[in-house]
């Protein structure tokens, strides 16, 4: 990513107010398939909320975004809440970290990559569960960081035809598409 890039995220960070924690509400229908204890990976994290609201359910999280401003008020916020589960990472994700290990849960909302899709993937642990949600054209106007009717989905089962993981659910409509995901017994590892 471009030091422009990582800029312009800072400031939209140092402009937001911060939310609550919470499980972001794209994902409502699979909140039950979240763990509540093991580890998990917030990608794009943004200022946490999501992270901070899995670390409170019990879970180790690793929440990586490429903002220093958003990882810096993400870290605040976990210390200001009594949270050491959470460990921060400023990442840019055209180099990805190898180093991660794997995770029982991957919530990545609101960013796509589809070169991420394999590294999301290798990153699950056997039984681990991914919740990706990317901004849609269903239900929006077509945009330059807006995915295609379908296609969420049509990536994640031909994933699913190659028996890496099962589709647990997914949607798209008022501008959003997501899809959950539970990985497959691994034999590449």
């Amino acid at each position: 990513m471009s030091e422009i890039d990582r800029e312009r995220w800072d400031e939209r960070y140092r402009e937001r107010e911060v939310g609550a924690p919470s499980w972001p509400k794209t994902f409502a229908r699979v909140e039950a398939h979240v763990p509540t204890a093991g580890r998990a990976l917030d990608v794009a994290c943004g200022q946490g909320n999501a992270s901070l609201w899995l670390a409170a359910r019990g879970l180790r999280v690793t929440a990586i975004d490429v903002s220093p401003v958003a990882i810096s008020t993400l870290t605040e916020r976990a210390e200001a809440l009594g949270l050491d589960g959470v460990t921060t990472r400023v990442v840019d994700l055209d180099v990805r970290p190898d180093d991660l290990g794997r995770f029982d849960l991957i919530v990545c909302h609101l960013f796509r990559d589809p070169s991420l899709d394999e590294w999301l993937i290798d990153h699950l642990a056997d039984g681990g569960i991914l919740a990706l949600a990317a901004l849609s054209e269903v239900g929006a106007e077509p945009g330059a960081f807006r995915v295609a009717s379908g296609s969420l989905l049509s990536v994640f089962a031909a994933m699913q035809e190659r028996g890496e993981l099962i589709i647990i659910d997914h949607d798209e409509g008022d501008g959003v598409a997501w899809i959950a995901c539970k990985r497959t017994v691994n034999e590449r590892y």
